[in-house]
């Protein structure tokens, strides 16, 4: 049997192979980008602060195995009752989810997502998964705060752009307007993303309101304004 003194050691020791590789790496990445000039100095630097905060949670989890394998084993625990809700809800039986969005989480209230069982079972599943991500980086140790919050702040940035309801396919609320529509949602889609990178070709810019319906004199001044009224 190994000590624990030769266990430590040993983590110790992939902790910082793992990170002297990992940062070879970026630099390497940075570089070429900054050489290519296929991205700006900015951008660069919050590359290198994303990877900054993904390879400390890589280092927290080779330091805290046992931690990890407790959230593992929570885990499982939850998808099995996902499981046992799947085959409740197919032998027609009324049964209580086992995940459910927040309250103030707009993506799956479409009756969509709930009433055919196999997105209602993804939506859960996604749920389960982002909630467990997210509560071990909340856990992670041996880090200030600041530097817990950056990595909640990007752990949730990668989490919503995993959601199922960002996806055509897995998203019963745009299949649904697609086959009322017969597809025209879509094309507008397309339109719509052709018109931004004609917008802005060199920097990828999504437009958030119709640039059509303004008109400089019209409905949008170019002068400076006066203030009519103040507190």
């Amino acid at each position: 049997m190994f000590g624990l003194d030769f266990v430590s050691k040993t983590a110790t020791h992939l902790v910082k192979t793992f990170e002297d590789n990992v940062r070879q790496g970026q630099q390497q990445l940075e570089k070429w980008l900054g050489d290519t000039g296929m991205m700006e100095d900015t951008k660069l630097s919050t590359l290198s602060e994303i990877s900054d905060a993904y390879r400390t949670m890589a280092e927290d989890l080779l330091l805290h195995p046992l931690r990890f394998a407790s959230a593992e084993i929570d885990l499982a625990r939850k998808h099995l009752g996902l499981a046992r809700y799947t085959l409740t809800r197919l032998t027609g039986q009324p049964t209580e989810p086992v995940a459910e969005p927040d309250p103030d989480d707009r993506r799956f209230l479409a009756e969509d997502w709930h009433r055919h069982l196999s997105f209602d079972v993804l939506q859960q599943a996604y749920l389960i998964n982002s909630r467990a991500f997210l509560s071990w980086v909340e856990g992670m140790e041996g880090l200030p705060g600041p530097g817990r919050d950056q990595m909640l702040f990007y752990a949730r940035q990668l989490t919503s752009a995993l959601s199922p309801s960002n996806y055509p396919l897995t998203n019963p609320e745009v299949l649904r307007i697609t086959w009322e529509r017969k597809g025209m949602n879509l094309v507008d889609g397309a339109r719509n993303l052709v018109d931004d990178i004609r917008q802005n070709p060199n920097l990828f810019n999504v437009a958030m309101t119709d640039r059509s319906a303004f008109e400089v004199g019209g409905n949008l001044a170019t002068t400076p304004g006066k203030v009519v009224y103040q507190n």
